[in-house]
């Protein structure tokens, strides 16, 4: 497995361009402006990436449904592996499919 660090690089890049971005938007009166109204920028943030992460919550939910649906009818049969893939274990820790009655 690579160090995760390897990427930092291209993240700092696109923060980079993100901030880029908004100079040539806004100027930089970012950085003159008081911290306050930065905290309330970061607030305003903090509920957009909340709100995008219950979108796709509940896009995941919805195509689980559609497969557990899916399989219970007959419709098809999941493929099964002795080895979850990085996509299986990352769903599973942040959204534990439903526990049945």
């Amino acid at each position: 497995m690579s160090d995760p660090l390897n990427a930092w690089p291209a993240f700092a890049s696109r923060v980079r361009e993100r901030l880029e971005a908004g100079r040539e938007a806004y100027g930089d009166r970012s950085f003159h402006a008081e911290p306050d109204v930065l905290l309330g920028e970061l607030q305003q943030e903090a509920l957009d990436l909340a709100g995008w992460g219950f979108v796709l919550f509940e896009r995941i939910e919805r195509a689980r449904e559609a497969l557990r649906s899916a399989h219970d009818s007959g419709a098809g049969s999941p493929v099964r592996s002795s080895k979850p893939t990085a996509l299986t274990r990352s769903l599973g820790d942040y959204c534990p499919a439903p526990e049945k009655p």
